[in-house]
């Protein structure tokens, strides 16, 4: 599975997003986050993992430009601002994948700026009310940073799962 939902998913433009989710499609590799429009970027993805279906939602709260439109390509955008509005639309997406029949359901999340040291309360706070919805995993991931790993309830929280192999940028100090 490959999440979409990040920061340079439309560097290339519609174009660009469109031959990604061609290629990965081709080679059937699951994928969601973004999509040709509205519906299919914050569409849930379903997974079937030996004898287990696993629900993944993904979004972004970066570049709210590249975000899906009815009409227009591009992210699944959600403010992590208007949490209110963005924990009724993940929830809606949740609630249709435990419908489905999803077992495990992950929500994954590039969200934050770059370079943090640890989640904001505002954070913390959302992804909390993202595992009382019901999600079993939230993996959030931008920071490039390893952030803390929290379990609540029947769920567990990685605020940021920081960079695995290598990153772009070198800064003096990280």
């Amino acid at each position: 599975y490959v999440s979409l939902a990040n920061n340079h998913m439309m560097d290339f433009g519609d174009i660009g997003l469109c031959d990604t989710m061609e290629r990965l499609s081709a080679d059937n590799i699951a994928h969601g986050g973004a999509g040709a429009d509205l519906d299919q970027a914050r569409r849930g993805t379903m997974l079937t993992v030996g004898n287990t279906k696993v629900g993944i939602v993904a979004f972004t709260d970066n570049v709210p430009e590249f975000a899906a439109a009815p009409s227009r390509p591009g992210t699944n955008f959600h403010s992590i601002h208007a949490a209110e509005t963005t924990l009724k639309a993940i929830g809606a997406e949740v609630s249709g994948l435990r419908a489905a029949g999803a077992h495990v359901v992950v929500v994954s999340a590039h969200w934050g700026a770059n370079f943090r040291h640890r989640p904001s309360w505002r954070f913390r706070n959302f992804a909390r009310q993202v595992i009382d919805l019901g999600v079993d995993v939230f993996h959030g991931h931008s920071a490039h940073l390893l952030h803390g790993i929290e379990r609540r309830r029947n769920g567990v929280i990685l605020y940021d799962a920081g960079d695995f192999l290598d990153d772009y940028w070198v800064m003096p100090g990280f």
